[in-house]
């Protein structure tokens, strides 16, 4: 591993360090806001999600393979 590859790797672990509380308290108020929805939104969220993770590993397949 190169210097710069070192100094990328401390600069962006002292960013998320620096940003640790706020992506906390982001996925506190997801897991509450996910804690209040119905069944039925659930169901199209996680298909939703579900076909953004399809879609991205089938682009990374066509795109390296």
């Amino acid at each position: 591993m190169s210097f710069n590859g070192v100094l990328v790797f401390v600069i962006s672990l002292a960013v998320l360090i620096a940003f640790l509380p706020s992506i906390k308290k982001f996925c506190l108020e997801g897991v509450r806001e996910w804690q209040e929805t119905d069944e039925e939104e659930k169901k199209q969220m996680t298909c939703f999600a579900l076909l953004f993770l399809v879609a991205g590993v089938a682009y990374l397949v066509w795109r390296f393979f």
